[in-house]
């Protein structure tokens, strides 16, 4: 009886752990999906979506344009991580970042901060806000995640709505 319920139990055990397997690899993130007529930007730590006809111009700022150079646009930045993003409030934007952007010649206004998580589980400082740099009037959408040891932060620019845009760029942003 005793050797009987030992075969059942290491069957039981050997049955079970591909089951548990399954449930480990449902709880990784997903990869994202590439929208038609995207192409994914890879740094190595992050990727995610950006329209195929526009161009890369890397260095040590990245900036993704449209074919006229001119206009939407995405920029690649990054800094030495700190957690400042991650509890970051409309209130410390405008008492932190916002004087930067006060002293460059920018006007902000409307400003939104979130903390959101993407499709593929990125978590995701999301701050968007209405700007002016001389006469120009745009929206910017910056979206910052922690990769390592830098936060990235990857700023969508609009001279012209783009909410497709800014919903590709947002779904497909992935920490590798």
């Amino acid at each position: 009886m005793k050797k009987i319920t030992c075969i059942f139990l290491v069957l039981l055990f050997a049955l079970s752990l591909p089951l548990t397997s399954c449930v480990a690899l449902n709880t990784e993130p997903k990869a994202p999906v590439i929208p038609k007529g995207y192409l994914a930007y890879d740094n190595g730590d992050i990727t995610f979506a950006y329209p195929e006809k526009w161009i890369v111009n890397d260095g040590s700022v990245v900036m993704i344009v449209n074919e006229s150079g001119v206009g939407n646009n995405i920029t690649v930045t990054y800094e030495q991580y700190s957690d400042m993003y991650s509890t970051m409030t409309a209130e410390t934007f405008n008492s932190t970042l916002k004087p930067m952007l006060d002293a460059s010649g920018i006007t902000v206004s409307n400003t939104v901060v979130e903390q959101v998580k993407n499709e593929v589980s990125t978590e995701i400082t999301k701050i968007s806000y209405s700007a002016n740099a001389n006469g120009v009037s745009m929206k910017q959408t910056m979206f910052i995640c922690a990769a390592g040891n830098r936060n990235y932060i990857i700023t969508v620019t609009e001279t012209t709505g783009d909410a497709q845009l800014v919903k590709n760029v947002f779904e497909t942003l992935y920490v590798k």
